[in-house]
């Protein structure tokens, strides 16, 4: 049986945005729960990304189950998976994808057609998928059916997700409910309408992957507070940003030659204080203009119009020199603008610490080309894209409650 180490929220959460911790437990509902409790969705071994190192989860798709790795989606309420055609019938292709789901292979798949991706839309992203209905699994006791499917048969989205929201899908006929709706209302599998999640750090000792938990939240990955944010009006977790400082210890001759007088410097200043979604579709901080031009001129680093991303242009000493002047990044966050009742998170230079690969959209490269190490950083066009992707939530435990409209 399961170690059950994971609380459920059948009354109350925590409140707060929440430190993760790094001690790592993967446990599965059993069948012999005679009241619905908190379930630990499978975690993968793998790492995915062409942008990055994630941790996915495992899930299972269609009849008979296809496993498939999927990254998970705060910002959606859909299950999308890689098809046969988004890749070139490779062994290499299909791991480093998470996986293929052939719709041909499952006797359960109901056809929906073609519809547009409608996943961050204010941020640029777009594309089609194939959509139809399918059962999801977790596990052998834990089985979904009729879910809303969108298969993937390009390379716009490198990887599929698992979505997290609750907002009834209107497709066809019929609003359809989403996975973690159909659990509790449909299943009777979990308690509430809830999840606690942490992206993982392939960066912290061996690689600490992630961690998700519906109806619930995993205990051994927070540390409490008494702070409390409300979910927007589209049930969104929104925070505002008050200040973001790095700090370097020490103060190194190489920092004073990129403008800093102290040892800590400020990016974002209380005067730009605003609302930014937590948005684990997207790996990147998507950060007013100002506050880009002050990371780019403290840390060294260069704009790459063509990717619309800040790298390092081939200076391999800037990169190492960056990785010496030990930096901690410290966002100051509030449920409102400028509150009083606000937290602090750190984030070690080593979250940011990333690298492109083939065939990341407009990378001048080929598959034996070496990664092109970036800072997840993009440049926001207007106040709807101000966004805190998954690089921020690699050192945050995320637990929404959409029964009570607030997260911790």
């Amino acid at each position: 049986m399961a170690f059950q180490l994971l609380h459920s929220l059948p009354n109350s959460c925590c409140s707060g945005v929440l430190f993760a911790s790094y001690v790592v437990f993967v446990f599965l509902r059993t069948a012999f729960a005679s009241e619905p409790s908190a379930i630990s969705v499978p975690v993968s071994t793998n790492w995915l990304g062409l942008d990055g190192n994630w941790s996915p989860v495992s899930i299972r798709v269609g009849t008979p189950p296809q496993w498939i790795d999927v990254l998970v989606s705060t910002a959606s309420q859909e299950t999308w998976a890689v098809g046969g055609g988004g890749c070139d019938g490779t062994n290499k292709c299909t791991r480093e994808r998470g996986g293929l789901f052939e719709i041909q292979n499952s006797s359960s798949w109901s056809e929906g057609g073609y519809a547009a991706l409608g996943l961050d839309l204010q941020l640029g992203f777009g594309g089609y998928g194939h959509y139809g209905f399918d059962s999801i699994a977790l596990s052998d006791h834990v089985s979904v059916p009729e879910q809303i499917v969108a298969v993937i048969n390009t390379t716009e989205y490198w990887t599929g997700f698992l979505g997290l929201g609750i907002k009834a899908t209107n497709f066809t006929d019929a609003n359809r409910l989403t996975f973690l709706s159909s659990l509790i209302e449909n299943q009777s599998l979990i308690p509430s309408h809830s999840y606690g999640y942490t992206a993982g750090a392939y960066y912290h000792l061996k690689g600490v992957p992630a961690s998700l938990t519906l109806g619930g939240f995993d205990a051994a990955r927070f540390e409490p507070h008494d702070i409390s944010f409300d979910l927007d009006p589209n049930q969104d977790p929104v925070v505002a940003i008050n200040e973001i400082k790095v700090t370097t210890q020490p103060l190194a001759a190489s920092n004073v030659s990129t403008g800093w007088s102290e040892n800590r410097t400020t990016l974002l200043s209380t005067a730009d204080s605003a609302f930014f979604t937590l948005d684990s579709s997207t790996p990147y901080l998507w950060l007013p203009e100002s506050v880009c031009d002050r990371v780019e001129k403290s840390l060294g680093l260069i704009y790459d119009p063509k990717l619309e991303l800040y790298t390092f242009q081939g200076n391999t000493t800037q990169y190492e020199i960056l990785k010496n002047w030990n930096l901690t990044f410290e966002f100051t966050i509030s449920d409102l603008p400028n509150s009083a009742n606000e937290i602090s998170l750190s984030l070690p230079y080593a979250a940011f610490d990333s690298q492109l690969e083939y065939p990341f959209p407009g990378l001048n490269a080929t598959e034996f080309s070496e990664p092109t190490k970036y800072f997840p950083l993009r440049r926001a066009k207007n106040d709807t894209q101000f966004t805190l992707g998954r690089t921020f939530m690699q050192e945050t435990y995320l637990i929404v409650d959409y029964e009570r409209n607030n997260f911790s």
